[in-house]
């Protein structure tokens, strides 16, 4: 039987957790039966044998507009070390680098939907990898000058 790291694997549309393979890979090994073999085959054909993501960090830059009170971002992206996304210029104060990178990610197909709360409330990037045993690092940089709110520059 294969290792599998925390976290999800995908295959299509469809998502599963480490989790549930390894119990369904236990249970095979115990019992021993046709049938707990088989639905580990079928749960390893539709999850897919994909790496998990171990680590996410996210890098963002804030400028805020004197003249109208308004607050605008940017952010860089990197999964498991390699760079993958930047988040073009984006209104947005706060936090908002991070929601702006969580839906990217939710875009390009690396993380599954966000849910939506009974309050109204969604999920946030740092809860979703806290859940998924996901390493996540974030950090902000505030900036004086519009011009240097492009991430043209090196983030630390």
């Amino acid at each position: 039987m294969t290792q599998h790291r925390k976290g999800l694997f995908r295959n299509g549309n469809r998502w599963c957790s480490a989790e549930e393979l390894r119990r369904l890979e236990k249970e095979a090994k115990l019992s021993g039966s046709p049938q707990a073999k088989e639905r580990l085959k079928r749960a390893q054909r539709r999850c897919g044998e994909r790496p998990a993501i171990e680590s996410i960090k996210v890098r963002g830059r804030r400028w805020f507009q004197r003249l109208y009170g308004n607050t605008y971002h940017t952010a860089k992206v990197w999964v498991n070390g390699r760079h993958v996304l930047t988040v073009p210029y984006s209104y947005g104060g706060d936090r908002m680098y991070e929601d702006s990178a969580h839906e990217a990610l939710i875009e390009a197909g690396l993380l599954p939907p966000k849910k939506r709360f009974k309050s109204g409330g969604m999920d946030v990037l740092w809860d979703v990898a806290n859940k998924l045993g996901i390493e996540y690092d974030a950090q902000v940089e505030n900036v004086k000058r519009k011009k240097d709110l492009h991430l043209g520059g090196r983030h630390r």
